[in-house]
């Protein structure tokens, strides 16, 4: 087994915050650490295409050691997709309340699978994959 996959839709949010890049980080930046995950990069925030196209919204994801954060905001539908895939397991109940304390959606859904069913598992190896990469981040 690789590791889960948190994949949420959020409906009815607040435009503002779906609009606002500065918001779509701090999210981005913070939550690495709530659920006990490596931040490797800074997050990378854009804007996509311009108000008033309907299609317009903010995009953005965060590396961490285990894999990645991403989040898509449409604000004038008052919608966003957001998805934690992690090669390590974390508090599901805590990411979503932490998500729905950020977004405030009117309702979401939320869907946790499993992925790499198949994928080979060398605890020796990976230990030391991880060890050596923390050990290089300690470095920087």
């Amino acid at each position: 087994m690789y590791g889960p996959h948190l994949v949420m839709e959020l409906y009815g949010c607040a435009k503002n915050l779906l609009a606002n890049e500065s918001f779509i980080y701090t999210f981005l930046d913070e939550m690495p650490d709530h659920i006990e995950m490596t931040k490797i990069s800074l997050p990378n925030v854009m804007k996509y295409l311009e108000p008033p196209h309907e299609k317009w919204g903010i995009s953005g994801f965060v590396i961490i050691a285990e894999s990645h954060i991403s989040v898509h905001t449409y604000p004038e539908q008052y919608f966003a997709a957001l998805d934690i895939f992690s090669c390590k397991e974390f508090d599901e109940q805590s990411a979503l309340e932490k998500i729905i304390s950020y977004f405030k959606p009117a309702k979401y859904d939320h869907k946790m699978f499993q992925r790499g069913f198949h994928y080979p598992v060398d605890v020796k190896k990976t230990k030391k994959i991880i060890f050596e990469q923390r050990r290089n981040l300690a470095l920087l």
